[in-house]
């Protein structure tokens, strides 16, 4: 929560994970992962989870996840597959439950342990994780906020943003920041100090650059991973310490007495600068925009509220996840806000034909004509149902429920660029969805090759092929 200011300056999304959160992470999302990659970290993460387990456990859930993951679509062997939507928890239950059935007395001691550990995260308090992930990785500046996740799941969820981290370090060499506050918790603990250890020792080599935070050095020093880190960080600095445990940190980090007793009495913002063999003391001052974003004073807060009491009377239309406004429905604050993050100004027909001017947002994949039809063709089915979800993956533009039938569409509207990614593509949209799935084409010269592959709806029967979809599900 203390950086909700800075990332909501700055245009970042603050992701929250809690137990009333709209967001979340599947704990069976490949998240990018190979596939053989995500079942290794799962035999990591299910102890985390259910505690500790024995050999047959084991075996009975690995075979438990393949069934669940193949009920999907998903399999080792087929990569194309890797895009589909994964299983959630229950279905794992649902594996052991038939397994149960047909297992000898000895096994079904095994297996009926596994589903009572794993009913928690299913039927019980921590059912909350049972659910598909249902959050937008596409910002540059992303915050995990795991403050109000219960103790007992925090763990797993770390395990998960961790793993998810360490796959998004590997996949580019683009620069990257990661910043990690309390780092003594996850170092605490082997699995994710796996990890921790892992991208301190690899992070140059894809770019990104490593922020470990915490506010005691003994924590770091009391375990064997925090003392990795520390002897593999490029810099470290020190403010002040306790009385207590600046004996160790002196011995530690080869401190002077003079440099001692300079991190016995240093105020706020002073401390000690440690690159390899120099050290440089250092005086840090924030200036008055800084401070206000920055600060965790109480009473600072309650002062700044208090100041922008009146500017809560301006309604917010601003949704961090959505990527095209049109500009006529938005305030002037909310227009310089948005063109302050990079949208641009674009005039497009939408579904009815009218010209309107959209807001939308600088995408290096996606044209602005795509972003902007898929969000009418979302907007109009969010009059039917509010269960609907959008991806920029391989996975399909839009996908949404009608009574406990699930539709999808892809949004097409460049060239044809590969027939054959083509074909692949309609193949595994009729894997999944069979006959429920649609091209979206606004290129009236392609609609001869997309019907031949495909459903296809235009502008102009989009709306009314929508309705029919919602009133069949009807009947």
């Amino acid at each position: 929560g203390e950086y909700a200011p800075l990332v909501q300056k700055f245009g970042g999304q603050r992701i929250n994970l809690s137990r009333n959160s709209k967001t979340m992470i599947n704990p069976l999302d490949l998240m990018g992962h190979d596939y053989s990659e995500k079942r290794l970290a799962l035999m990591d993460l299910m102890p985390i989870m259910l505690g500790d387990l024995s050999e047959p456990q084991k075996a009975c859930l690995d075979v438990a996840l393949t069934r669940a993951y193949h009920s999907r679509g998903i399999t080792a062997e087929i990569r194309e597959s890797w895009g589909k939507e994964p299983p959630i928890l229950s279905e794992v239950v649902e594996a052991l439950a038939k397994m149960e059935k047909r297992a000898t007395s000895l096994e079904k001691t095994s297996i009926r342990s596994l589903i009572n550990r794993l009913n928690m995260y299913v039927e019980g308090v921590f059912s909350f994780l049972n659910k598909s992930t249902n959050i937008d990785f596409s910002n540059d500046f992303v915050c995990f906020d795991i403050g109000r996740l219960p103790k007992q799941v925090k763990p797993a969820m770390m395990f998960l943003v961790l793993e998810y981290i360490y796959k998004k370090m590997r996949s580019s060499l683009e620069r990257k920041l990661l910043v990690i506050d309390e780092a003594w918790s996850l170092l605490s603990r082997s699995q994710e100090a796996y990890y921790i250890l892992e991208i301190v020792k690899t992070c140059r080599k894809f770019n990104l650059g490593l922020f470990l935070i915490n506010q005691e050095v003994e924590n770091m020093l009391d375990s064997q991973a925090g003392r990795s880190v520390l002897a593999n960080t490029s810099y470290t600095l020190l403010l002040r310490q306790k009385p207590s445990m600046i004996r160790s940190v002196k011995n530690v980090f080869h401190l002077s007495d003079s440099e001692k007793v300079m991190l016995l009495t240093a105020r706020p913002g002073e401390g000690l600068l440690i690159m390899e063999d120099d050290h440089s003391e250092i005086k840090i001052i924030a200036s008055k925009s800084e401070h206000k974003i920055i600060t965790t004073n109480p009473d600072e807060i309650l002062k700044q509220r208090e100041e922008s009491e009146p500017q809560k009377r301006i309604k917010n239309n601003i949704d961090p996840k959505q990527r095209a406004y049109i500009k006529n429905k938005l305030n002037e604050v909310d227009i310089r806000t948005l063109k302050f993050k990079g949208f641009k100004e674009v005039k497009q027909k939408d579904l009815t034909e009218k010209t309107q001017t959209y807001l939308v947002a600088n995408d290096k994949y996606e044209s602005p004509t795509h972003i902007i039809n898929i969000k009418e063709i979302t907007d109009y089915i969010k009059k039917f149902t509010k269960e609907i979800r959008t991806y920029r993956t391989v996975k399909p533009d839009i996908v949404f429920n009608a009574r406990g039938k699930t539709y999808a569409i892809e949004v097409e509207t460049g060239k044809i660029n590969n027939l054959k990614r083509s074909r692949e593509k309609v193949s595994n949209l009729e894997k999944y969805y069979k006959d429920r799935w649609y091209f979206f084409v606004t290129n009236r010269n392609l609609l001869n090759y997309y019907s031949k592959l495909g459903k296809v709806m235009t502008k102009r029967t989009v709306k009314t092929k929508i309705n029919r979809i919602f009133k069949s599900s009807k009947k």
